[in-house]
């Protein structure tokens, strides 16, 4: 997440925005909770958010996904084409980029000579019922069911994993309000992964949704490794509350003084270790990456 630097420049925008009229927006509530399967605690995420012509501020209040810190928060002010990490916290910002993310596990393959590699393999969607739901929060309801998944062979080292994960998704979707920022978050989004694979399966995911909101969506994952044994989880998204009302153009402005910082810690360092030349740091700046992807995809999950 972006971070600007005059703190002066931030207090002449913060009067003029004073000084014009806020415009009509939305204002938005959100849970997300998983339990499962080798969870000692489930996810809980508590989430509000505020969306106006493309703009949006995701604010993470509560959150113990390992990825997410409380108060951090999400911002795009172009309809969701560029978005940022911002960590209030750290004061530092980071571009939410998945191909970057995807991207680097590439170069970690590449530079690994063998030892790392992951591959996304058989994806495959399918479409159980569709029809109307009930309404949320005054907004009427289509009821999507939809079954997706895909193969996730891993070689770390001498170990070789292989997962098939199976999703089956029940989404309520409404097209009674929309605004791109808001779009942006409570939609399917497609991230592109740089894998074709991976990339085919979430662009079907959202082709189901497509141009809706979702208000509520169950998704119960059933992960089975080659030796047939199998892990069961669940999620669940649902919109608590959602206004539209008033927003003020300071709650999109960028905060001043951050430091913009790799979304991935220690990718900074991918070059260096893709040299033939060993030296004692070279182990701290391999496992950089490593340790971070860690923190980025969870724990356990």
């Amino acid at each position: 997440m972006k971070q600007g630097t005059r703190i002066l420049g931030t207090m002449i925008l913060a009067l003029a925005a004073a000084a014009l009229p806020a415009r009509a927006g939305i204002y938005f509530e959100q849970q997300v909770t998983s339990e499962g399967q080798g969870q000692s605690r489930g996810m809980e995420m508590n989430i509000k958010g505020w969306a106006e012509s493309g703009k949006a501020k995701i604010v993470y209040e509560d959150s113990n996904n390992g990825i997410m810190q409380e108060g951090d928060y999400l911002l795009t002010t172009d309809g969701g084409k560029t978005v940022y990490l911002i960590r209030p916290k750290d004061q530092t910002y980071s571009k939410w980029d998945m191909a970057e993310v995807f991207g680097m596990l590439g170069r970690m393959s590449e530079s690994s000579g063998g030892m790392l590699n992951i591959d996304f393999k058989d994806p495959h969607s399918k479409m159980i019922s569709s029809g109307a739901g009930e309404p949320r929060l005054g907004y009427s309801t289509t009821h999507y069911k939809w079954e997706s998944g895909y193969t996730m062979d891993m070689k770390v080292a001498f170990m070789n994993m292989s997962n098939k994960m199976d999703t089956v998704t029940d989404a309520w979707v409404t097209k009674d309000i929309y605004d791109p920022g808001l779009f942006a978050w409570l939609h399917a989004m497609v991230p592109t992964t740089g894998d074709p694979e991976l990339d085919q399966v979430l662009r079907q995911d959202a082709k189901v949704v497509g141009d809706g909101l979702v208000l509520k969506m169950d998704q119960t994952t059933t992960t089975t490794n080659k030796k047939g044994k199998q892990h069961t989880s669940t999620t669940h998204f649902l919109v608590t509350k959602m206004v539209q009302q008033n927003v003020d153009d300071s709650i999109f402005a960028m905060p001043t003084g951050y430091t913009e910082t790799p979304l991935i810690q220690g990718s900074g360092n991918m070059q260096g270790a893709q040299g033939n030349e060993q030296n004692d740091n070279s182990k701290e700046e391999s496992e950089g990456p490593m340790k971070s992807l860690k923190g980025l995809f969870g724990k356990k999950h």
